[in-house]
């Protein structure tokens, strides 16, 4: 039923003139394609703030007090320094990967900056001797990344065992980027809120840290789990997000699977269990038990917790399945905060929805926004 309503939805957009070129307008890497306006290459949402880049430019705006801006009501530009393939927004930190290096700004009390001390940055400074860099997590006070050759690296809070490196203090962190055991077929990496997820080929999934039900891994304790562990059986795995409490994944068939804690009320599930039955997901975001997904027609789905609006659907009221977000039509990109989510359309604009308290939104103002509201880049 949501399908064929998404469906309709999208024929609608077509008829109306609104017929987008979806695979013209980028190229299979995200870069714009050959003629096209110069778009946003991503966007990440953290607790308070978020950040979005194109080509060699970063904006970021909402609570970055932990760089020394304090609150930001509307995108603020930082020094270009090279090509963003990536960024992630922290609890109060953010950091980009920029030409396969790892760069870290903002708070830095528990070494989640990467660069041997506990001082904050204002500005982006290099992690550590991190080289040909291809994938990076940054969660709430700690980061992973994974180096061109496979192998496994993380640094910041470590209360859980969030590090993985056998290890953990709960009381300070670890202000340089540590070695994750010796393998070298890590391809994937993503940290949430006291544990981390990554994906090892040929796709299958691990985990580790608080040993909840985040883990996924069938049961809890109250031992941390200090090092990666296996979830399942399943080799397949195309692509994992943790959040608060929870992880989302996809395989390779396309289907969608969450474990964790999706809200206050539900039972926690303790493994990965398949969301509906649909096989055209694309990619997947989660956080604090509100999740939003993207299917292979652009279409952007999203459910759970919604009490700022960080669903984009209208309204403040939960969802407990996947809900299509009727405007804009066609997503490339969607990444949830804390309570607040922003996303690029197939044009490479952005827009927020949710809490705006610390100005999240980039609207300029404090006023949440129930629906998807483009964000004007100065």
């Amino acid at each position: 039923m949501k399908r064929a309503a998404c469906a309709g939805l999208l024929l609608l957009v077509t008829a109306c003139g609104y017929d987008r070129q979806v695979l013209g307008a980028r190229d299979s890497t995200g870069a714009a394609g050959a003629g096209s306006v110069e778009q946003l290459a991503t966007v990440s949402a953290g607790q308070s703030h978020a950040c979005a880049s194109r080509a060699s430019a970063i904006w970021c705006w909402g609570d970055d007090s932990g760089a020394g801006r304090h609150v930001l009501l509307s995108p603020t530009p930082l020094e270009p320094s090279g090509p963003v393939a990536q960024i992630g927004a922290g609890e109060r930190h953010t950091c980009s990967l920029r030409s396969t290096a790892v760069w870290c700004w903002g708070n830095n009390d528990l070494g989640q900056l990467g660069v041997g001390d506990l001082e904050p940055r204002a500005d982006p400074a290099r992690v550590g001797t991190l080289a040909a860099t291809m994938a990076l997590g940054v969660g709430y006070t700690h980061s992973c990344a994974v180096s061109g050759q496979g192998s496994l690296w993380c640094w910041g809070s470590n209360t859980w065992g969030e590090l993985g490196d056998g290890d953990f203090s709960a009381t300070t962190g670890f202000p340089s980027p540590r070695r994750i055991g010796t393998e070298t077929d890590w391809f994937a990496i993503t940290a949430g809120q006291y544990h981390s997820c990554g994906l090892r080929r040929p796709g299958t999934l691990w985990c580790w840290g608080i040993a909840d039900e985040r883990l996924g891994l069938g049961s809890t304790s109250d031992t941390p789990l200090l090092e990666p562990k296996q979830v399942g059986s399943a080799s397949d795995w195309v692509s994992v997000d943790a959040g608060q409490q929870d992880g989302c994944g996809i395989r390779a068939n396309g289907t969608l699977w969450c474990w964790g804690s999706q809200g206050p009320d539900p039972l926690a599930v303790l493994e990965p269990t398949q969301i509906g039955t649909d096989e055209d997901w694309s990619s997947v975001s989660t956080d604090v038990f509100a999740r939003c997904a993207l299917k292979e027609d652009h279409s952007l789905w999203c459910w759970g917790r919604n009490v700022e609006g960080q669903l984009g659907l209208g309204d403040t009221t939960d969802r407990d399945e996947p809900t299509c977000v009727p405007d804009p039509p066609l997503w490339t990109e969607v990444s949830v905060g804390r309570f607040a989510t922003c996303g690029l359309d197939v044009e490479g604009e952005l827009w927020c929805a949710g809490e705006n308290s610390s100005g999240q939104l980039g609207q300029g103002d404090t006023r949440r926004r129930n629906v998807m509201t483009r964000v004007e880049l100065p």
